[in-house]
């Protein structure tokens, strides 16, 4: 028994273990399955390069062709949590009742189910178009230190809200699934950075359009980073 299909994927996997977990009031039953895969093989230069961002979720590309995902939705969404979340933290601090403590605990859970959705989405398509083209290894940004930066507030705040590093581990196990490998690069100057030629320098990006002033090299930034 369990969802429809489940039987099918796990059809060659064999169980590894399972754990009894007691969390409040609620019980949770875990089971991990286990399989072995083999890994691919392709030219060093057979890599789908994946940048991730807040406007774009996500953009990845071999080269030659494409993948995208826009974040306007998905900004929309959040921006609603955040204006009901300050309004009933403001309710709280003149009343302090458990009723909006609970609200707003239910609201975050709601919050970060529908951002695991999404980047369970996400993260699917970029291994099934790396896939596709061929290619055995992904590489996405290393954002560890992202947090730390000086940012505008506005920015900072969308930066606090993004579930990045679950995109990534989610990225990074179902490439696993295919025998994939996914490896982390500097991120610096690949915002800046001419794709074609390399000239980098600040003026080549202006937000979503990127036109290099080397070698006049024009196509959407957050595909030029990837």
């Amino acid at each position: 028994s369990g969802p429809p299909g489940l039987a099918e994927k796990l059809a060659n996997w064999t169980f590894g273990d399972g754990r009894l977990m007691v969390v409040g009031k609620t019980v949770f039953l875990t089971l991990s399955f286990k399989k072995t895969v083999e890994d691919r093989t392709a030219p060093n230069d057979a890599v789908v390069g994946v940048d991730r961002g807040i406007n774009v979720l996500a953009c990845a590309t071999d080269g030659k062709r494409h993948w995208m995902r826009k974040g306007g939705h998905t900004k929309h969404v959040r921006n609603r949590y955040l204006s009901i979340r300050s309004s009933l933290q403001r309710r709280k601090a003149k009343r302090r009742t458990r009723s909006v403590a609970k609200v707003l605990k239910r609201l975050s859970g709601r919050e970060a189910r529908f951002m695991k959705a999404v980047n369970h989405e996400v993260s699917k398509s970029i291994v099934s178009f790396a896939d596709q083209a061929g290619c055995p290894v992904i590489a996405i940004e290393n954002l560890d230190g992202i947090r730390g930066q000086r940012l505008r507030k506005k920015v900072r705040r969308e930066v606090q809200k993004w579930a990045y590093a679950q995109l990534a581990f989610f990225i990074g196990y179902k490439s696993a699934e295919r025998g994939m490998a996914v490896i982390e690069v500097d991120p610096r100057g690949t915002s800046k950075g001419c794709s074609r030629c390399g000239h980098t320098e600040p003026a080549n990006r202006n937000r979503h359009e990127f036109k290099c002033r080397g070698c006049g090299h024009r196509l959407h930034s957050d595909l030029n980073a990837a």
